[in-house]
């Protein structure tokens, strides 16, 4: 059986919970029938924990915890998608670290270049 694979960062609240949670109520659909399955990724296990109850029945909650700013644990995290499901569909990145992760296909880009402005900086952001 095929699903449908979305990862998203900074699920533990926020945004990334908001997403988690709007996708569960509408995967899946009589357009796309296959089964959803939403890797919830963070720093606090507890909260995407939470974040997954939250999630629509059905839906396939698969709950990975790390830090998007360290290269060892997105390998780690990526790694474990592919492992389980072969590939990746979606990828929200959301989380707060500094690190860009891009996705094409089935080539993950993570770039760690970004530098907030001096701006954002001066305004502790």
């Amino acid at each position: 059986m095929s699903h449908r694979v979305i990862l998203i960062t900074g699920a533990s609240a926020g945004i990334g919970r908001s997403c988690a949670i709007t996708l569960s109520k509408a995967f899946p659909n009589e357009e796309h029938s296959q089964p959803l399955v939403l890797f919830l990724v963070g720093r606090r296990e507890e909260e995407l924990k939470k974040t997954g109850e939250a999630c629509k029945d059905g839906t396939i909650i698969e709950i990975q915890t790390g830090d998007m700013g360290k290269e060892e644990d997105v390998e780690r995290i990526f790694s474990v998608v592919k492992e389980k499901y072969g590939r990746l569909d979606l990828l929200f990145n959301v989380s707060s670290s500094k690190t860009i992760l891009v996705f094409f296909g089935s080539v993950l880009m993570v770039e760690r270049r970004y530098q907030p402005s001096k701006r954002l900086a001066y305004r502790g952001e």
